[in-house]
């Protein structure tokens, strides 16, 4: 028997529209304790994802000196931009169907630790992440 990406993802997952201010995922990323978000259109399809490394971008223009310096590079950042601006535009999916086993190859394949789960519409499932899919393994063994 193999264990199908849609027994390890996570189903309830934050998520931002693609209107959203990049102030809305820092606040998901804090609120939920997560590291990825995915952006999603009117209609629910899964258009991209926001990471902390393409937060940390921002940052990473130019040498800052000091902390209140990457303080203000943040806050003009956080106020004048759109989600779309920094978003991941082709986020690695998978369906819901697919067994683990082709998640982890993706994953390693793309050098990601999560992956968006997406229905045959590509609309917005779930997250499969490698930290609950080695937990899934060690209860099956």
């Amino acid at each position: 028997m193999s264990i199908m990406v849609k027994d390890v993802m996570e189903k309830d997952v934050p998520f931002v529209k693609n209107d959203a201010k990049i102030r809305d995922v820092i606040k998901i990323l804090v609120k939920h304790n997560v590291r990825f978000v995915p952006v999603v259109n009117e209609a629910g399809l899964v258009v991209g994802g926001v990471s902390e490394k393409d937060l940390m971008k921002l940052i990473r223009v130019q040498p800052l000196p000091t902390v209140s310096a990457v303080w203000q590079k943040i806050q003009k950042n956080i106020v004048e931009k759109n989600v779309t601006e920094i978003m991941s535009p082709r986020p690695i999916t998978i369906n819901d169907r697919a067994e683990i086993a082709d998640a982890l190859n993706l994953m390693n394949a793309s050098d990601v630790y999560t992956l968006i789960v997406v229905d045959m519409d590509y609309k917005l499932l779930g997250l499969v992440k490698f930290r609950r899919i080695i937990e899934k393994m060690l209860e099956s063994s």
